[in-house]
This record gives C-alpha cells, sequence and structure tokens, in this order.
C-alpha cells in the first residue's frame, strides 16, 4: 500500500495520508501566482488565529517546530511578494515605454 504519514487536515484535525499522493499533490504545485500565495497566506493566517484565539489555549508537542516553520513560510512569501512586484513594474515600465513610442509615431 505505501509508506504513510500523518498530517494535519484542513479541519485541522491529524490525519494518515499516503505518502507518494501526498508528494504528488505537493510536486503539481511548480508555480505560485498571486491568488496562490493568497491563498497559503490567508490558510496560514485562519489557522494561526484559530489555534490562538479558540477559549482555551493548550501547547501542544510540535508548536514550537510548527511556528518555526510558519516563520519560514512568511519569509518565502515576502520575498515572492517582491518578485512579483518587480515584475508587474517591469511590466508595467515596458508597457508605458510602449505608449510613449506609439505616442511619439502620432506626433510626427
Amino acid at each position: 500500500m505505501g509508506e504513510t504519514i500523518t498530517i494535519e487536515t484542513d479541519t485541522d484535525e491529524m490525519g494518515t495520508v499516503n505518502l507518494i499522493e501526498f508528494e504528488k499533490k505537493i510536486s503539481a504545485m511548480n508555480c505560485l501566482d498571486r491568488d496562490a500565495a493568497m491563498r497559503l497566506t490567508s490558510d496560514l493566517v485562519i489557522r494561526l488565529h484559530r489555534r490562538t484565539c479558540s477559549a482555551r489555549f493548550r501547547e501542544q508537542e510540535g508548536d514550537r517546530t510548527r511556528v518555526s516553520y510558519a516563520r519560514v513560510l512568511v519569509s518565502a512569501l515576502q520575498t515572492f511578494g517582491i518578485l512579483l512586484r518587480d515584475e508587474e513594474l517591469e511590466t508595467l515600465k515596458q508597457r508605458i515605454e510602449a505608449l510613449e513610442k506609439v505616442k511619439g509615431e502620432m506626433k510626427s
């Protein structure tokens, strides 16, 4: 049947997943766009909010590790945001140059 791993599901419960299927799902994500980054960020914020704002907070095994990975995810998303912004600025620059060229040709 294959090796399995235990991960947190969408309902914040621990569940067993086939490792090969999990890796296929992760591997399918070959490129993030703005929407995918927003989904990752939203998921992280919602999970952290639920966990910290529940009626009773109890530290669980793995919390420190989870927070460490959350910090790395935030850092990666910040870098991704900078790269997206730079790409958009470059696209805008090219569009402005094209418009200025068309405008200059119209005056001639």
